[in-house]
């Protein structure tokens, strides 16, 4: 038996909250929100993580090259 196999319990709140936004919903419908949402949110946090890690690559940068410009790594002479 795989996870996707399993049940997943939602919060009472949760299912309320999206009640409100899609009305009452067979099984099949709560299953393709609820999954529309997760996939939602892991999209928005791989985004935050990328963020991240590109201010992590500036922040490094900037202590390499203290004195450099915006224009020094554009690609242009």
């Amino acid at each position: 038996m795989t996870v996707c196999d399993t049940l997943v319990f939602i919060k009472a709140d949760n299912l309320n909250k999206i009640e409100k936004l899609y009305g009452k919903l067979m099984i099949d419908e709560l299953t393709e929100v609820v999954n529309r949402h997760l996939s939602a949110a892991f999209e928005e946090i791989e985004r935050g993580a990328l963020r991240q890690k590109n201010e992590m690559v500036m922040a490094k940068l900037d202590m390499e090259c203290p004195n450099r410009k915006e224009t020094d790594f554009d690609g242009e002479s």
